[in-house]
């Protein structure tokens, strides 16, 4: 409370008053002291500040939701690539167990017959 009262005799801060909070006291008594115009230039200066960030926050927060949809499309249609073609595989594995020859199964499967001899 002390402080409060007081808070317009102070020139320099004391050293127990350094916390943040305290800073912050005395910031607001500083604008306190604020003619009309400067208190008029400082909101306008807040305020294109807390636009600017908001701005900045906005732009961010897209770009992330952005990347992170294509990312998740990416990884979605890769796993979906990679599962067509491991199953194909399995087709291609089975057919050669039951004896299809290599040229038919290339003719189904658009492999090529280097390919299927490998499997």
């Amino acid at each position: 409370m002390f402080l409060i009262k007081n808070l317009s005799q102070f020139n320099n801060k004391p050293q127990r008053f350094k916390d943040h909070i305290f800073q912050r006291l005395f910031k607001v008594s500083e604008i306190s002291k604020f003619t009309p115009k400067q208190i008029t230039s400082y909101e306008d200066s807040s305020k294109q500040y807390r636009d600017l960030q908001n701005s900045f926050e906005t732009a961010r927060d897209e770009a992330m939701a952005d990347g992170r949809a294509k990312v998740l499309k990416k990884g979605l249609q890769q796993g979906i690539e990679q599962g067509i073609g491991n199953e194909k595989l399995d087709v291609v594995k089975q057919m050669k167990i039951d004896g299809v020859n290599p040229s038919k199964i290339s003719k189904y499967t658009r492999l090529s017959t280097l390919e299927i001899e490998k499997l």
